[in-house]
């Protein structure tokens, strides 16, 4: 096809309503491919350096762990991630000042999708339990404490 007839072609466009549509569909789709490939080049690409060096300057925990205002403490889900077997289940019990404040939703949401593929109790007994604030003589004789963060976060197992 000549360079003529490509635009006798394109200026036959608009002699009908759907000539004039398929112009501005081609027009359109033409306009958002320019913008996307601009938008790959000058913006994603550069914009993933700064997260990737925000990123390095960072420890492990920094990374992996929202602050434990939040979720209790890293260090304690991090310990339990590592003594758990992959097919354990544990429960979360969150004490009474903590049921209507963060740790009481994000830490249990949290620690349910950090310690996949382990399984979240809702009740009953399991051998692994998460105490956020609650008692942990009332947990039994039994509860061995495995992890402790200090402000509240314990990490331990029930003998059976």
């Amino acid at each position: 096809m000549s360079v003529r007839e490509l635009r006798n072609e394109v200026a036959s466009f608009g002699e009908s309503v759907a000539g004039i549509a398929r112009l501005g569909a081609a027009l359109c789709a033409g306009v958002t491919l320019l913008v996307g490939v601009w938008w790959l080049f000058d913006d994603a690409l550069p914009g993933q350096d700064v997260w990737a060096s925000l990123n390095s300057g960072q420890t492990y925990m920094e990374r992996t762990f929202p602050p434990d205002e939040f979720i209790g403490s890293g260090r304690v889900a991090e310990d339990a991630r590592l003594w758990m077997p992959r097919d354990a289940r544990y429960r979360v019990v969150v004490g009474s000042q903590y049921e209507n404040t963060p740790w009481g939703w994000a830490a249990p949401n949290f620690l349910e999708g950090f310690l996949f593929p382990h399984k979240q109790a809702e009740s009953g007994p399991t051998t692994w339990v998460f105490c956020l604030g609650c008692d942990v003589a009332a947990l039994g004789e039994g509860f061995e404490r495995l992890s402790d963060g200090g402000n509240g976060v314990v990490f331990g197992r029930v003998a059976r």
